[in-house]
């Protein structure tokens, strides 16, 4: 029985080593007394194991504590504040640190507070562990255990999708499922939780209907006739691709010289486009029944709506700069595919993107239950003045001409805009842009607030 349970052992080690670092495994090639960051991160998190004697790119060299170590280690847990109870096995010449999630959150050790996201131990700010402490403690929504649910509701086919994806080198069978899915943290004791049930049923829609997704795209800039309609009902691996297939034949492409070669490049980048509609799945609120994710696409915008408020602590403002995930188990999944980066950099990463390819800035804000997301199109001059006629019905009865329309229009896109910004994109000099921004200045459509460099146009009309 002893040999059985030491192979078994075995096995589930490989597994973990196989599968990576994730929400709740790490690695280790050696011991450091900065073990205690990763002890408060799980213990502040969902718990997981540290794996001592194992490289970041899952090669095996061991590492076998001596007595003196052991009890280092179990003092750096009990010093932790509040103290941390924490177990120590060595299998096949790993040593395994086994941390249980804890019940008094937060943690923290001599070097800060720490929670897990994802592959990464990370230090929090005063105000992320206010934020995220204040009211995240309870079980979530991806974690709760489904008691009629087991392994033959699943998919075999979609678990190995996901392991091919995920780069996990295992074909997933009747016998190795069970160790598959605890490895992946897809089980409470027997019981399979609904992260489990929303990338791996056979049957999403049926048992989650609320987990759907729908993709629209729109002839005008407003919503009164639509081109194209698909509702998605499936897994969120099959729901992010399919929003990004919907994404990619409906945006423009075009080429971008770099040097000697030419890149064909969406206008609006892939990358800022997967980190939103990844960003969507992972912190929408999937106990909102009667909802689903919205991807939107209009001339001059692409939309994305996603049921859940913000977390306290978190606004419009600061997202981006404070970490929290509403469903971790999901993020996980989503991090081991590839599709997004750890450590919750999401929104960060949009900006970014948009930023180095000369694109406006996105616009969040919440509308009602939902979380929005606006990623501005590049705007064509066809578009401008489709845009222009809108914006001059909305502000104001009284005639604009029409190179007036398209600045107000170009303003109402972007309101730090340069006058030599909006003489590239509507092929006028800037003196001729200055002589109109005067006139809708006078005739107070527009007011200039601040000076020339860091200022801003508002809109009055």
């Amino acid at each position: 029985m002893k040999e059985n349970k030491t192979q078994k052992e075995k096995q589930e080690i490989e597994l973990l080593i196989e599968e990576g670092e994730s929400l709740q495994v790490e690695f280790k090639e050696s011991y450091n007394s900065k073990i205690c960051q990763d002890i408060v991160a799980f213990a502040n998190s969902k718990g997981g194991k540290i794996l001592i004697g194992v490289t970041d790119n899952k090669k095996k060299i061991g590492y076998v504590l001596s007595n003196r170590i052991k009890a280092e280690i179990f003092d750096l847990a009990r010093k932790c504040d509040p103290s941390i109870t924490i177990h120590l096995k060595c299998v096949d010449n790993i040593t395994i640190v086994e941390v249980p999630e804890h019940d008094e959150k937060p943690y923290s050790c001599s070097f800060g507070y720490y929670k897990r996201f994802d592959g990464i131990s990370q230090k929090l700010s005063q105000k992320e562990i206010k934020a995220i402490f204040k009211d995240n403690t309870s079980e979530s929504y991806d974690e709760k255990t489904i008691k009629n649910f087991n392994s033959s509701n699943l998919s075999l086919k979609k678990i190995n999708t996901f392991l091919k994806f995920s780069e996990i080198d295992i074909k997933a069978s009747e016998q190795n499922l069970g160790s598959i899915l605890a490895s992946l943290s897809l089980k409470n004791g027997p019981f399979l939780n609904q992260t489990a049930l929303l990338f791996f049923a056979k049957n999403t829609a049926q048992l989650t209907p609320q987990s759907q997704m729908t993709l629209l795209s729109f002839k005008s800039i407003n919503k009164v006739t639509i081109f194209d309609k698909k509702e998605i009902r499936d897994d969120l691996f099959t729901q992010f691709n399919e929003a990004i297939f919907f994404l990619q034949r409906h945006l423009s492409q075009q080429a971008i010289i770099n040097g000697i070669k030419r890149i064909d490049q969406y206008e609006i980048p892939l990358e800022a486009l997967r980190e939103a509609i990844a960003n969507a799945i992972i912190h929408r609120d999937y106990s909102l029944k009667g909802t689903s994710i919205q991807l939107e696409i209009y001339p001059n915008r692409v939309e994305i709506l996603s049921p859940g408020s913000l977390h306290a602590g978190i606004t419009t403002k600061n997202i981006g700069s404070i970490s929290i995930r509403r469903n971790e188990k999901i993020a996980d999944m989503f991090a081991r595919l590839k599709i997004v980066e750890r450590a919750g950099t999401g929104i960060h990463r949009i900006r970014e993107v948009l930023k180095a390819n000369n694109l406006r800035a996105p616009q969040i804000k919440t509308v009602g239950p939902f979380l929005k997301i606006v990623l501005w199109r590049p705007v064509s001059s066809e578009v401008s003045s489709e845009v222009s006629s809108e914006v001059s019905s909305e502000v104001s009865s009284e005639v604009l001409s029409d190179t007036m329309n398209k600045i107000l229009n170009l303003i109402k896109l972007n309101n730090k805009t340069s006058i030599s910004e909006i003489s590239k994109k509507i092929n006028f000099s800037t003196r001729t842009i200055e002589k109109n921004l005067k006139k809708l200045t006078h005739k107070k459509f527009i007011k200039r607030v601040g000076n020339t460099s860091s200022g801003y146009w508002k809109i009055l009309k």
